[in-house]
């Protein structure tokens, strides 16, 4: 890297910031088709104020998953996350009518375990209720829900896995219960959806509270889910058959958090915001807990009032997450994107990356190559979008940093950001600026 003298005023500026002795990467010939590459340096500085925030998201459909979730989680910094799944139960033709010999024997609701976030060395206690009000098949989104009764129909304690696998929740309904389905199926009293809502809505599915942080998918459109009746044929054999009632037409879950008695609880509304240095030197991007962040360059602008300075060669955004509880496996998300923002933090448009396209500017989780103790961060790409501030072409607008979330799924994410003061995961804004005398 080439030394040179800079005015006065540049050495003053450039004495605020930590000059690095990193990589030069990005178009490194800036400026030098009108002035001489010996008068030019390409300085890195990552030491450029970034503001970080926390502030609240949209709702989001929890309703075309094909899991539901239940289970709490915990933070001092973002509050409680409550999840519970609701579902309904779905007629299917039958010819029990016409089987004269055929005898009860059981029924028995079939529950597959899906993936396990969080500490599952704790056994969890899974609570069913029946429904009061019946699930459509409409879009349902995170705070809604339908009544259901007070009392637990059914109980049983279950062993979380962080894997997915073909476990499965059986809970053995009373006979009494299954005695009083089966003859209102023999005696065609129930014959449609209709007339089987009148004696079984559905279920609501709630993990009993405990102090572990546990979120358990259930599959409930998985094909061994529902219903199942088991009954015999009054044969020499006593040939043994069972009829299947889905979980379907429709089904749910309802995530809120409660963040009383936390930094958090001042987010009253999508335009307020809660600085980083009243959460710890943290931001969140926590989609289930409507949670992302608000990120501002105030200082960006200075940098083309410098007399000397002649280009912007390259810029990065590095956003690395704050080290999780060796219990929790709650991955990051795998990708972040940015999209630019106004006072009530709301969405205005994408970050350009200079492409032409459609899309905003991203990040994908990934580890450092020289960073030796793997830690894994976030690097965005910004070089375009800088410049185009520096020119005066584009406003210089606070970010939302967010997560990309698939309506199809259930959010699992968290995702603790160390801000620009944060002493052990630092955001930094890394820059590679040409200068000249």
């Amino acid at each position: 890297m080439f030394i040179t003298s800079f005015t006065a005023r540049t050495t003053a500026f450039l004495g605020l910031l930590l000059i690095g002795t990193s990589c030069q990467q990005g178009d490194l010939d800036v400026g030098q088709q009108i002035i001489s590459p010996l008068e030019l340096a390409i300085t890195p500085i990552d030491t450029f104020r970034v503001d970080a925030a926390t502030v609240l998201t949209d709702t989001f459909a929890t309703s075309a998953d094909s899991s539901v979730l239940v289970g709490q989680w915990t933070d001092a910094l973002t509050g409680r996350t409550s999840a519970l799944g609701f579902s309904a139960v779905s007629y299917v033709s039958h010819d029990l009518p016409d089987r004269t010999g055929a005898r009860f024997d059981s029924l028995v609701l079939v529950l597959p375990l899906g993936t396990a976030y969080g500490d599952t060395t704790t056994p969890t206690t899974l609570r069913v209720h029946r429904l009061t009000e019946t699930v459509d098949t409409k879009t349902y989104y995170n705070l809604d829900a339908v009544g259901y009764e007070a009392s637990s129909f059914l109980v049983k304690t279950v062993q979380p896995r962080p894997g997915s696998g073909s476990r499965q929740v059986r809970l053995k309904l009373p006979d009494a219960y299954g005695q009083s389905l089966f003859a209102a199926l023999r005696s065609r009293t129930i014959s449609d959806n209709e007339t089987f809502h009148n004696l079984l809505k559905g279920f609501a599915f709630v993990a009993e509270p405990t102090s572990a942080n546990l979120l358990l998918k259930l599959a409930i459109s998985s094909g061994s889910a529902g219903l199942v009746l088991y009954y015999h044929e009054n044969d020499l054999n006593q040939t043994r058959s069972t009829l299947r009632f889905p979980l379907e037409g429709g089904h749910f879950s309802q995530i809120v958090t409660s963040r009383s008695g936390t930094p958090l609880v001042a987010l009253t509304d999508r335009s307020r915001s809660v600085a980083s240095s009243q959460t710890e030197r943290t931001s969140f991007v926590i989609p289930a807990a409507m949670l992302q962040t608000r990120l501002s360059f105030p200082s960006i602008g200075q940098l083309a009032l410098l007399e000397t300075f002649r280009g912007l060669n390259r810029a990065e955004l590095i956003v690395e997450p704050v080290g999780q509880n060796p219990r929790s496996n709650a991955a990051p998300p795998a990708q972040l994107v940015l999209f630019q923002t106004n006072s009530q933090n709301e969405r205005l448009a994408i970050v350009p990356d200079g492409t032409g396209g459609s899309s905003t500017v991203g990040a994908t989780y990934s580890y450092s190559l020289t960073d030796l103790e793997q830690q894994g961060q976030y690097v965005f790409d910004l070089t375009y979008y800088l410049n185009e501030i520096l020119s005066n072409r584009l406003t210089n607008r606070p970010l939302l940093l967010t997560a990309v979330t698939s309506a199809a799924q259930l959010p699992q994410e968290r995702l603790a950001l160390g801000d620009n003061s944060n002493g052990t995961y630092r955001m930094r804004l890394k820059l590679y600026a040409t200068f000249g005398k």
